[in-house]
């Protein structure tokens, strides 16, 4: 796919974020989409950081009293993985880090939240958990990409239109792309833009925040991911 140019001039472009937001997007995507009658699989937010050998250690210091640290050491890292220690609350989290042998000092950390609901009691879980890490572990994230997976509940068919989803997701331009292999798994794939977020990266002169796709899962259903700006991860 193309997909990996698009990571490499995101991680350049993208324009920094002080703050952890990312509900709006993903309050817009999953409304927008259940209200069209699409079924939620399961949503994730990465948040991702820079940061020096000693502001790492003085954060797993305090990380290790509350929750679950592992260590694998590979060839040419050292990753790191912070459990969240408490599973009663409606979403999972968990911080990673990973650190160069080559580099010591540039340390990549990511604070990741999942869940497979979202509503206003999700959601408020969310901005707690946020504003707690924000405040207690001086946890200054700077890039935001969201995912959020969905099934098509038997409403895509070979007829389906796309526009008048787009219409609702204020999406004001598009590039679009459809597969021309009969039977691959990768149907079609949309980049585009939403001014109402503040999250966005520039693709040849274009403000990009919206990356859709739509492919067949393993029981040969239409699935559709989504991601802001763009699908972080592999799909």
């Amino acid at each position: 796919m193309k997909k990996t140019i698009f990571i490499i001039l995101f991680m350049m472009l993208i324009p920094h974020q002080t703050m952890i937001e990312a509900d709006k997007e993903l309050d817009d995507i999953v409304n927008t989409f259940t209200d069209q009658g699409f079924l939620l699989d399961e949503w994730q937010v990465v948040i991702v950081n820079k940061l020096t050998k000693k502001e790492f250690e003085n954060i797993a210091k305090k990380l290790q009293i509350s929750y679950v640290a592992s260590v694998r050491n590979e060839e040419n890292t050292v990753k790191y993985e912070f459990e969240a220690k408490n599973s009663e609350e409606p979403l999972n989290h968990s911080i990673r880090a990973i650190l160069s042998k080559n580099n010591s000092n540039d340390i990549s950390v990511q604070l990741v939240i999942f869940g497979e609901e979202w509503n206003e009691t999700v959601q408020n879980y969310y901005n707690h958990l946020t504003r707690k890490l924000y405040n207690e572990f001086s946890l200054t994230f700077t890039k935001i990409f969201t995912c959020v997976k969905l099934s098509d509940n038997g409403i895509i068919n070979d007829g389906f239109s796309h526009d008048e989803l787009w219409e609702k997701m204020n999406v004001v331009h598009k590039k679009e792309q459809f597969d021309t292999i009969q039977d691959a798994s990768y149907l079609y794939e949309m980049y585009g833009y939403n001014p109402s977020w503040k999250t966005k990266m520039i693709i040849q002169e274009d403000p990009i925040n919206f990356h859709f796709v739509m492919k067949n899962d393993d029981q040969n259903k239409k699935q559709v991911i989504i991601g802001t700006p763009i699908i972080l991860n592999e799909y």
